[in-house]
Parts: C-alpha cells; sequence; structure tokens
C-alpha cells in the first residue's frame, strides 16, 4: 500500500469518526431540549399549587361563618395561613437560587457542548490537512515525473559535451538540446513537497535546481549558458547548500530561489535577477588579501598575487527584498546593485565594493565592514547601525558629507586618512 492509499484511508476513517461526533451533538441537543421542557411543568405546577388547598378550604370555611366566626376556624385558618407563608418564604429562597443554579448547570451543558465542538474542528482541521498533503503529494508525484525526461535529455548532452558535436573543442550544445533545456526548466513548477514531516511553507522546484547544478557542472560555455538563462525559466530553484564556485550566472533570473546555506566564491551574478530570494548564512573563503581599490571602485592593487583575489560579482544585480542575513561576504563585488529592502543584519562584509550601489530601506543592523568600499553608496543614513572597521577615507568621507545629524552614525574603527589604500 502507497502512501497515497494510506493517506485515503485515513482519510476514510476520519470522515467517520466526524459522523460519530454530529451524532453525538445532535443527541446532546435533544437532551438539553428535554430537560428544559421537564423544568417549565414543574414551574407551571408549583405556580397552580401556590395558595394551597389547605390555606384555600379554610379561607372559605372561614367565610362562610362570618360573621359569626368560631374560635376552632380562625386557628385552623391562622395555623395554615402561617404554614404557607413558611412555605413560600421558603420557596421564594430557593427560586432565588434557582436562576443562579439553571446558569450552572446551562454552563456547564455549554462547556460540554463547546468541547465537542473544539474535536469536531480538530478533527477537520486534520483531516483538512491530510487532504491538502494528499493534493500536493498528487502534484509533487506528477511534477518529479519530468525527473526521467531530465535524465534523457543530460544525457544527451553528457554525449554531445563528449563528442564535440560541432568539432569547434568549445563545450557547447546544439541547439536542438538547448531548446530541449529550455522547456524543460519551464515544466518543472515549483510546488510544496513534504519534508521532515510535514509541507514546507513555500512552493519551490528541486527539478529547477538539481538541472540547473548539473548544466553548471557540465562545463558548458559562457555562451549556451547565458542562451538557456535568457530564454528558460530558473525562478524558485532550490538551491539550498550548494556549491556555486566559479559559477557563471550573468543575466539569469533567480526570483523567489532559496540558496540559504550556499558556497559562493568567485561566482558571477552579473545583471541577475535575485529578487526575493534567500540567500542567508552563504559561506565563501575568508583569506586576508589587504587590497586597495581606485576612485572609481577597481581593485589597483595587492600585496597577493592578483589571479588569486576573486571577487563574487553581483554588480548590476537587482537583489530587492533579499534575505542575506547571518552571512560571511568576502570579496563581493556590489558595484551598481540594486539592494532595496535587502537584508544585511548580522553579517560580516569583508572585502567588498557597494560602489554607487542603491541601499533604499536596506537593513545593516550589527553588520560588520571590514576593508570594503563604500563610495557612491545611496542613503548612507543605512549604516547607522553598523560597525565601520578599517574603512578608506575615501568611503568615510563621503559617508559624513551625506549624514543627517538627526541619524545615528556608525561605529567606526581603525581608520586611516589614506585615499585608497585599506589597512592591513
Amino acid at each position: 500500500m502507497n502512501e497515497i492509499d494510506k493517506l485515503k484511508k485515513k482519510n476514510a476513517e476520519l470522515e467517520s469518526e466526524l459522523q460519530i461526533l454530529k451524532s453525538q451533538i445532535l443527541f446532546n441537543k435533544e437532551k438539553v431540549k428535554k430537560r428544559r421542557k421537564f423544568i417549565k411543568n414543574v414551574f407551571l405546577r408549583i405556580g397552580l399549587v401556590f395558595i394551597g388547598r389547605d390555606l384555600r378550604k379554610s379561607y372559605i370555611e372561614l367565610f362562610d361563618e362570618w360573621p359569626n366566626l368560631s374560635k376552632d376556624k380562625i386557628i385552623v385558618f391562622s395555623a395554615n395561613l402561617l404554614a404557607r407563608i413558611t412555605g413560600t418564604t421558603i420557596l421564594g429562597i430557593f427560586i432565588a437560587f434557582l436562576p443562579t443554579l439553571l446558569l450552572l448547570l446551562d454552563s456547564f451543558l455549554l462547556f460540554n457542548q463547546n468541547q465537542l465542538f473544539r474535536l469536531q474542528n480538530e478533527q477537520i482541521s486534520k483531516q483538512t490537512d491530510k487532504i491538502t498533503i494528499q493534493t500536493e503529494l498528487l502534484e509533487s508525484n506528477r511534477r518529479s515525473s519530468y525527473v526521467f525526461l531530465m535524465n534523457n535529455v543530460l544525457d544527451q548532452v553528457a554525449s554531445e559535451l563528449k563528442g564535440d558535436w560541432n568539432g569547434d573543442k568549445i563545450k557547447n550544445l546544439s541547439p536542438e538540446i538547448t531548446s530541449r533545456i529550455i522547456a524543460l526548466s519551464h515544466a518543472f513548477k515549483p510546488y510544496r513537497y513534504l519534508e521532515k514531516g510535514r509541507l514546507i511553507d513555500a512552493s519551490i522546484s528541486p527539478e529547477r535546481g538539481q538541472l540547473l547544478i548539473t548544466l553548471l557542472s557540465s562545463g558548458i560555455d559562457s555562451v549556451t549558458l547565458s542562451i538557456i538563462y535568457r530564454n528558460g525559466n530558473f525562478t524558485y530553484s532550490d538551491l539550498r547548500n550548494t556549491n556555486l564556485e566559479n559559477a557563471y550566472l550573468d543575466f539569469i533570473n533567480l526570483a523567489g530561489s532559496n540558496l540559504s546555506g550556499t558556497f559562493i566564491y568567485g561566482t558571477s551574478f552579473k545583471y541577475a535577477i535575485l529578487n526575493n530570494c534567500d540567500i542567508s548564512y552563504i559561506r565563501t573563503y575568508t583569506k586576508p588579501s589587504f587590497i586597495s581599490f581606485g576612485d572609481d571602485g577597481s581593485m589597483i592593487s595587492t600585496e597577493m598575487n592578483p589571479d588569486t583575489i576573486l571577487f563574487s560579482d553581483f554588480s548590476h544585480a537587482e537583489l530587492k527584498n533579499v534575505n542575506l542575513s547571518g552571512s560571511t561576504l568576502y570579496g563581493f563585488n556590489f558595484s551598481f546593485a540594486q539592494l532595496s529592502r535587502a537584508n544585511f543584519s548580522n553579517s560580516t562584509i569583508e572585502e567588498s565594493i557597494f560602489y554607487i550601489s542603491q541601499a533604499e530601506n536596506v537593513s545593516f543592523d550589527s553588520t560588520i565592514f571590514k576593508r570594503s568600499y563604500l563610495h557612491g553608496m545611496t542613503n548612507p543614513q543605512a549604516l547607522g547601525n553598523a560597525i565601520l572597521d578599517s574603512m578608506t577615507w575615501y568611503s568615510l568621507e563621503y559617508y559624513f558629507s551625506s549624514q543627517d545629524s538627526s541619524v545615528i552614525a556608525p561605529q567606526i574603527l581603525n581608520y586611516t586618512k589614506s585615499d585608497t589604500v585599506l589597512p592591513g
């Protein structure tokens, strides 16, 4: 019995339990209705006998003897009257407390009814969750069937790369295979699937992520990759905890994707679209290099071999509403990048460039900048809660000239008045 049959069986059991609960609720309602009818009849009978037979009889006898009243009749009438007054007093006390007793009784019944309703709602909620999971799993199975098609296409890719189909000794692909890859990327749709026994919160496509990682690891040339990126669909890709070292991702649209925990070093995201991505806790190398920058943000010297200084390039990229919190960013180039509403909180940014980057509504809360270049960053007031360590005076001078006196200044450490050289 597969997972879907088990879910259907469980669904039938939940529906049966729901019918039993509904029957119990109807039975309780009829029981309460009969009890209230009985109480009403009791009160009617009490009203009819409120005067009492003995007092009524003695009053009639006393009235018949009027005005020649006997002593015995007066005594009997007085005794019956006193007994009735005493009885009505006790009855009055009981009646006075009766609403409270009825209220307590009604509250008890209402509490039991609410408990049944709560149980019913819990069962309905569980049933709804099971139906949702069942629907998502059915869709997941349908979409995952494309994986077999992807394996076939990737086998053809490997064959063309190995055989050098064009005879030009370049790892490129034929238009036919390229078109199949593009079509496949559109066929893969984001969906929710079970992870650790529960559905993930947002729809995402593991297949698109797998396809992209496979293409990158195949060593395909950048021209072919650019064609695939521009015409394919890699939005909402699941790229968590993957390795994108030295990957070529220029002009790709990864909007809505999850890259949390990804290893990024020497990766090129020029003109890429990463809006609404989760890039939190990304990993990279952290090797000291003592970089120097020119006024335009270009690297002009280093104490290490320049070839060993490899930036992850996000220049001109769109990173709106991106989550980069908790990350360690070493050697990242955000020149001319659109960073509106990005979250860099609790990150460490070292030897990186933010030359003329758009930083409206960006969060740098508790962010640590080390030996980085910030000249031309729009809205430098966003740095109010950051720590600037070993920065260039050129960056700080621009910051001070743009700073509003009403905005909290960042904590500035170990700065130098050198125009270009970052201190080691």
